[in-house]
């Protein structure tokens, strides 16, 4: 019975595929399916994260069909629509689930931020697409920063106008929130808060009261591990409204009647907390003495103090005064007039000195002063005069308690004798001189004594050379001072060589005296200019520097053109110029050339204004010639010029490499074509152009316009044959530009490697299962031109295209022979009857499909009683029918005549009736008129029947028994 279960199974499979297709199953595809209609969000949407960082869930949409079924290979756009961030990948195509998916990194500023999803190409609609939000939080604090309230003034414990402002933000500049931020206050009063927390906008504030001492206080606002952390606020705090004046200094002092005390008075004005108050006036009131003040008002400098000088009254005693502003109490003052009355003044010390002029004398001039009994009057001012220039310290001093008075004493520039006086009215011995000397100082300048000469020539030696001499800060010639460097140059720097022994050194005198010192540069104007380490420098008079004689050095030949052809002549040009470089007109010239073959047109005159004459040049020997000029007869001019003497006009062309070759059809020769170009000398012509055009054959060529090198070759980028096979069947002409000179290459087209398997015997179209094809296919290997390749030992492959599943092939393979042609033998198809195709493969080529193959069953193979014989009267008909099954070794239902015979069992007598050969048809035999005639069954045996056809092995039937 195994064979009727393996037809049920097969009928079975065939009916269960129908019915999912009849369903519209997935793996079947109508039209209107796969078409996206929509698109969803999966995941990723409304997330939140820091600025610049990426999103933790992927961004994901699932795009689907109207039924609902995923969308395979659709691409969805990923696009940032706002927040500046960015997608790892903008465009994705969907997957098998229909999903499409990449990451979201947010841009740098905090807020809301949006992405789009759209699907894009094929027939996706254009509303197709959802959108994705954000949210970008700041990141952690890096910065802390003042935002406003720096640079207040206010009153000393007053409160800032101002609050004081400060902001933190994250490395995107977003402002943070909930940072702690400590305030302190420098140099006295105090914030409120202390301790702040920032808000969404990132900011931190506090007030400031300040100190109560004036000048500069600050603040400052701290956060940990903040870049800019502490931010430092600046305040001025301003002494408030005066409240107090004080004494400071200069009470209690004693003069001799009628003379000014030595010190200043000196009073503060001050706030409730101590601080001077600056700009206010302070009025001086004598009360007693009959003295007098200078100034009566002063004013407080920005230290809160004021102060005046006071000159006693004329009568010894006690005389006062008072330090007056109003609303505040005044501050007194007292002083002693003494009785004491200077009477002489004597030379105490500091005559008879020295020094270098315009400076300081070394001690400073002291006198004295004493009453009749020579004691030393103390605080008598002496006036101090400077004669004959530089000045002395003060105009006046009074004498210290040793009744003496000093100063110090500045010489004037000029050598020589100096005096000083000092004179107190009505004293003996007034006034007083002191001698004192100025000497020469040391070297500070350098100054041009004998200057050069006004007009030179070029790199000649001036007619007269300058000397420079050393000299003191005031102008003195300083001598003997010998030794020192002194090193000329040419101005403007860089314009020009100043020739000859530059550096000079000085004399026991201070003079630097030049010798051979010349100038070589352009005509024009020029200085000299003069140093030495320490001293300021000296410039001379300006210099007319004039033409020179012509130079070899910087003389010029040129030539134009520099490259001419055999016989064609370049026109010379020289310029004669001196060491400077400047035109020198009237020189001769005459030019020579190296090599052979050469011609000359002489200069037919001098040179011009310009420097400038020209000849001409030509020679019929090709190469490269020096041309170089002679001045005056004698002067050979180191520069010179090249002229390249060139082939002359192309006369003939000739291949060079690359004819008669072989490539294959599509691909270009190994060697690329190349010709050469001569002229009517048989010399290479360079720099002609060649066209490469492509003839018979259907090739191409690159580079088709080639240009001849300095040998007189070129040659064509490549050459492409054809697509047709053959001999000799390509040809390439190359062509001299504008001429008719040309030349022809010829090479063959092979065929190419093999890239399609071709059919070109098909199988039988009718077979039958497990049985070989009558008509064997034979396969032939092609190139891409159709061109059939000669590739031998290529394995070609015969699998199933299509057709019933479950079926195998025998034979499959066969090897191509030096032709690239594979025949098959021997090759069947191994399974159920229906139609067939077969592809043929190497592995690596285009494959071919066979013409449809239509398979029979193969010869008989099985047989199977799928209705046995029942019980039966002895004469009487078997019913229902004996059905015996003929099958292939496929399970394919077979052709063939099946035959009975009965089992008569031991002591048994009986006869088979009816027709026991029967013609299977669709795969069975029905016997629908057998009988068996029983004379006898001692035994009373079962009877069994045997069905065989040719060729197949005889089955039996269950046991049966006849009555």
């Amino acid at each position: 019975m195994i064979r009727p279960l393996r037809s049920f199974a097969s009928i079975l499979v065939f009916a269960l595929v129908a019915g999912i297709a009849s369903c519209g199953g997935d793996g079947i595809v109508f039209p209107g399916d796969s078409i996206p209609t929509s698109m969803t969000k999966v995941t990723g949407d409304a997330q939140a994260g820091i600025v610049g960082a990426a999103l933790p869930l992927p961004l994901v949409v699932k795009v689907a069909d109207k039924l609902g079924r995923p969308v395979v290979n659709q691409d969805v756009e990923f696009l940032v629509l706002s927040g500046g961030g960015q997608v790892a990948a903008g465009t994705v195509a969907t997957g098998s689930d229909g999903r499409a998916s990449t990451t979201w990194t947010l841009g740098p500023n905090a807020g809301s931020q949006q992405v789009r999803a759209q699907a894009v190409g094929g027939e996706a609609p254009a509303t197709l697409l959802v959108t994705f939000d954000a949210t970008a939080i700041a990141g952690s604090g890096s910065l802390i920063a003042a935002l406003s309230g720096d640079d207040q003034t206010a009153p000393v414990n007053s409160s800032l106008g101002d609050s004081l402002v400060v902001r933190v933000s994250d490395a995107s500049d977003n402002p943070v929130e909930g940072v702690t931020i400590q305030w302190s206050a420098v140099g006295g009063g105090s914030v409120s808060p202390e301790t702040v927390i920032t808000g969404a906008d990132g900011r931190g504030a506090t007030a400031r009261v300040l100190g109560p001492t004036a000048g500069q206080q600050s603040a400052q606002a701290a956060a940990d591990g903040l870049a800019g952390s502490p931010v430092t606020f600046v305040h001025t705090a301003v002494a408030s409204n005066p409240t107090t004046l004080t004494e400071v200094s200069g009470n209690g002092q004693t003069a001799p009647a009628g003379f000014e005390l030595a010190e200043d008075l000196v009073v503060k004005l001050s706030d409730a907390d101590g601080n001077g108050v600056g700009g206010r006036a302070v009025s001086w009131v004598v009360s007693t003495g009959g003295g007098t003040v200078t100034p009566v008002n002063s004013t407080t400098d920005p230290s809160g103090f004021a102060r005046t000088r006071w000159t006693l009254g004329s009568t010894a005693g006690q005389n006062t005064l008072t330090a007056v502003f109003s609303g505040i109490p005044p501050v007194p003052f007292s002083a002693t007039g003494s009785s004491d009355v200077p009477t002489k003044l004597t030379l105490q010390s500091g005559d008879n000195q020295s020094a270098p002029g315009g400076q300081a004398l070394p001690n400073p001039l002291a006198v004295r002063v004493t009453d009749a009994n020579d004691n030393p009057v103390e605080n008598v001012s002496v006036s101090w005069t400077a004669n004959g220039g530089g000045s002395v310290s003060a105009p006046t001093s009074a004498t210290n308690a040793l009744g003496i008075a000093q100063i110090t004493r500045t010489l004037g520039p000029t050598p020589g004798p100096y005096t000083t006086t000092a004179a107190v009215s009505g004293l003996t011995g007034s006034p007083i001189t002191f001698n004192s000397s100025a000497t020469v100082g040391q070297p500070t300048q350098i100054v041009v004594t004998t200057q050069p000469s006004a007009a030179a020539v070029n790199g000649v030696q001036l007619a007269q050379q300058p000397v420079v001499q050393l000299q003191d800060a005031q102008g003195n010639d300083v001598g003997p001072v010998p030794g020192r460097t002194v090193t000329a140059a040419l101005l403007p720097l860089g314009g020009g060589t100043l020739g000859g022994d530059r550096t000079k050194v000085s004399d026991a005198n201070g003079l630097a005296t030049y010798t051979d010192l010349s100038l070589t540069a352009a005509v024009g104007t020029y200085n000299l200019r003069f140093t030495s380490p320490g001293l300021t420098t000296a410039t001379s008079n300006p210099i007319a520097l004039g033409v020179g004689a012509p130079s070899a050095a910087t003389s010029i030949v040129t030539a134009n053109p520099t490259s001419v052809g055999a016989g064609d002549p370049s026109t010379i040009s020289v310029t004669a110029l001196d060491g400077g470089g400047n035109p020198v007109s009237g020189v001769t010239v005459s030019i020579q050339a190296s090599g052979s073959g050469n011609s000359f047109g002489q200069p037919t005159g001098p040179t011009d204004i310009n420097g400038q004459t020209t000849g001409t040049f030509s020679s019929t020997s090709p190469g490269s010639h020096t041309v170089t000029a002679t001045l005056n007869g004698s002067i050979t001019v180191t520069d010179n010029a090249i002229v390249t003497v060139t082939a002359g006009s192309p006369a003939s062309i000739a291949i060079q490499d690359g004819n008669n070759q072989t490539a294959d059809v599509g691909t270009a020769v190994t060697t690329d074509p190349a010709v050469i170009v001569r002229d009517a000398s048989s010399n290479p012509v360079a720099g002609v152009q060649v066209d490469f055009a492509v003839g018979i054959g259907g090739g191409g060529v690159t580079g088709a316009t080639a240009t001849t090198n300095s040998s007189g070759i070129a040659t064509v980028g490549s050459w492409t044959m054809g697509p047709t096979a053959g001999s000799n069947n390509n040809t390439l002409t190359a062509t001299v530009n504008g001429t008719a000179i040309s030349v022809t290459f010829t090479a063959s087209a092979s065929a190419g490697s093999p890239s399609v398997v071709v059919i070109t015997t098909q199988p039988s179209g009718n077979a039958q299962a497990g049985v070989a094809f009558g008509t064997q296919p034979v396969i032939q290997l092609q190139d891409n031109g159709g061109n059939n390749s000669a590739t031998s030992g290529v394995t070609i492959t015969a699998t199933i295209a299509s057709g019933p599943g479950g079926a195998t092939l025998s034979n499959a393979t066969a090897t191509t022979n030096g032709s690239g042609v594979a025949t098959f033998s021997g090759l069947s198809i191994n399974g159920t009857v229906g139609t067939y195709t077969l592809t043929f493969d190497s592995g690596s080529l285009t494959e071919d499909t066979s013409d449809p193959i239509t398979l029979a069953a193969g010869p008989a193979e099985t047989l199977q009683f799928t209705q046995q014989p029942s019980d039966a009267a002895s004469g009487a008909t078997i019913t229902p029918a004996v059905v015996v099954s003929v099958e292939d070794a496929f399970g394919n239902p077979a052709s063939g005549t099946v035959h009975l015979d009965l089992n008569v069992p031991l002591a048994a007598n009986a006869t088979l009736n009816g027709d026991v050969d029967v013609d299977a048809v669709g795969g069975q035999a029905t016997f629908s008129d057998l009988s068996v005639d029983q004379t006898g069954n001692v035994f009373n045996l079962p009877y069994s029947l045997d069905a065989s056809t040719s060729g197949v092995s005889a089955v039996q039937s269950s046991n049966f028994d006849i009555n």
